[in-house]
């Protein structure tokens, strides 16, 4: 199960299950809280099963490609943020083996499967659009806004025509 923890900034963070803090398949990533497992099939089923393993927990996770849409962001933001450790995401790479000319045997990625924690995401578009709501009030309104908006839209497309 993941517990929520509040961090000093009062933003809440996921923490993955604690045994997977000691096992040494699951890495996170230096500097991030992103948690990456590998493996195949059966290993899948394992780790998702862990995700999930309470049943409350089974609506908390989405999928990374969701979350520009939860929050309001780009997908460069989402994974600047991930990047940065402020977003904890859970991977799964899925892995094959191949073979080369010499017969080594060397994994191949075959799948990734990455998810974000709902909660996370839905925190950070509060503030995504608690900043959205001050800028509109420090310029003066949304139709003051929509209206600079415009003006620097029309000015780039004279520019980019000219």
């Amino acid at each position: 199960m993941v517990h929520m923890a509040k961090t000093k900034d009062r933003f809440p963070y996921a923490e993955p299950p604690e045994h997977w803090k000691r096992v040494k398949e699951i890495k996170c990533v230096k500097g991030t809280r992103w948690w990456i497992d590998r493996g195949n099939g059966g290993s899948f089923r394992t780790w998702l099963y862990e995700l999930l393993e309470d049943e409350d927990y089974k609506e908390v996770l989405i999928p990374l490609q969701w979350v520009p849409e939860v929050v309001g962001v780009t997908r460069a933001a989402v994974h600047k943020r991930a990047k940065a450790g402020k977003l904890t995401v859970f991977s799964f790479v899925m892995t094959e083996p191949e073979k080369e000319f010499v017969n080594k045997a060397r994994m191949h990625a075959r799948s990734r499967y990455d998810y974000a924690v709902l909660c996370e995401c839905e925190a950070w578009g509060d503030l995504v659009s608690a900043q959205f709501d001050r800028e509109i009030e420090r310029r003066g309104g949304y139709e003051a806004y929509m209206r600079e908006k415009m003006r620097i839209f029309d000015k780039r497309r004279k520019r980019g025509s000219a």
